[in-house]
């Protein structure tokens, strides 16, 4: 990640007990940019340095990593808080948001509209699915055969490029005809 992004944060309740994220954590921790809890204050002193790391360096990238927050996050489409703001406006200070969670539906709508790439797993719950279906905006026959070829084998999933419209099978691309 050093290698893309000049500037990473990382918000996860459960980073310091998943073995996965120990080096980020150990990475992140003594230069202040990991956070075990997700607040208001935090994420403010987080946003309030991406803005004036980009004055200093306008071609930096950033990156914010939100895992297991979901219960933390705005629940709707409140626009007064910083937080939905800068989602809004975050390519504006060249800043990556990654969400990683459980359930699909439990992000806000404002988050979902601001995505660019989904990276989806086999779920049974068909209210999830729906979800990604309608905010995909595609044939709902051919989304549902993507997802059912992409996630056919135990840790698949069905990689999705929104800007362009492109669909992978993991990271391997899946040409639609």
């Amino acid at each position: 990640l050093k290698k893309r992004f000049d500037n990473i944060y990382l918000f996860s309740p459960t980073a310091r007990s998943d073995k996965k994220m120990a080096s980020l954590v150990e990475e992140l921790e003594p230069e202040g940019k990991f956070f075990d809890i997700f607040n208001h204050e935090n994420s403010n002193e987080v946003i309030e340095n991406i803005k004036q790391y980009h004055e200093e360096h306008p071609n930096g990238n950033c990156m914010i990593i939100m895992d297991d927050c979901m219960t933390d996050l705005p629940k709707s489409f409140e626009r007064t808080g910083q937080l939905n703001r800068f989602i809004t406006q975050a390519r504006h200070y060249r800043c990556w948001l990654v969400f990683l969670t459980q359930r699909y539906i439990g992000l806000n709508r404002l988050i979902r509209s601001q995505a660019d790439l989904i990276s989806y797993f086999k779920t049974d719950n068909t209210r999830e699915l729906k979800a990604l279906i309608d905010d995909v905006n595609i044939d709902k026959d051919v989304l549902q055969a993507l997802y059912e070829y992409a996630t056919e084998q135990p840790n698949d999933f069905l990689h999705i490029n929104l800007l362009n419209r492109t669909f992978y099978k993991k990271f391997d691309p899946i040409i639609v005809v």
